[in-house]
């Protein structure tokens, strides 16, 4: 709905629920997967997902070693612990058109995945045009700093890719940052639109 009153692409964050299966005892048993997933809505009115990797342990989900079907049954129940959301499965860059009708792809990073270098975001976007990184910083809202040391970590991110790299938070850390690590644009703490000026301005027209 809110693709054409904009008329541009719109990236945003929500979480999908998605009914499936699990195997138990040798036997395929329902189960709801619930994840947070980063959706692409283009100007043609194509979705797209990719569905964030690497969960916060206990807070999101648990760790490998508790996943065993005898532990989420006996114990898990004991401690008064769940699984609220699933890890994605695969990595998936977005494609979009921009408004020159060029194709283009973005990497996406969620909420804390920005601190972990190691993921596919970084390791193979090589075909990308930019990193995303979509957090949500409200619970830190009167913590200023902890948004900035996720900006930090997104301006190595962007050295070690050599690309450019664009923050969206919910508070005071929307920013833009150079292939070199520089932030060339960012809102204070109030809310906005971060243009993209500062971008053509470094010489690329294309942001």
């Amino acid at each position: 709905m809110l693709t054409p009153v904009y008329e541009t692409n719109c990236l945003v964050g929500a979480v999908m629920l998605e009914r499936g299966t699990r195997r138990k005892y040798g036997l395929e048993v329902a189960e709801m997967r619930r994840f947070n997933c980063g959706y692409l809505i283009s100007n043609s009115g194509r979705i797209s997902r990719h569905e964030k990797l690497d969960l916060v342990p206990f807070k999101e989900g648990l760790p490998g070693v508790l996943k065993q079907d005898w532990i989420r049954d006996r114990v898990l129940p004991a401690l008064q612990l769940n699984q609220p959301l699933t890890p994605g499965r695969n990595f998936e860059q977005l494609h979009f058109h921009d408004r020159d009708g060029k194709e283009r792809s973005i990497a996406v990073s969620v909420c804390y995945e920005s601190l972990l270098p190691w993921l596919p975001q970084y390791r193979r976007c090589a075909t990308a045009d930019a990193i995303v990184h979509m957090v949500y910083d409200g619970n830190t809202a009167e913590h200023p700093s902890m948004m900035q040391r996720h900006i930090r970590a997104c301006q190595y991110r962007a050295i070690e890719t050599r690309k450019w790299n664009l923050v969206c938070s919910t508070w005071a850390g929307s920013v833009i940052i150079d292939p070199s690590g520089t932030i060339v644009a960012q809102l204070p703490a109030t809310p906005g639109v971060l243009r993209s000026d500062a971008v053509r301005s470094k010489g690329n027209g294309s942001w």
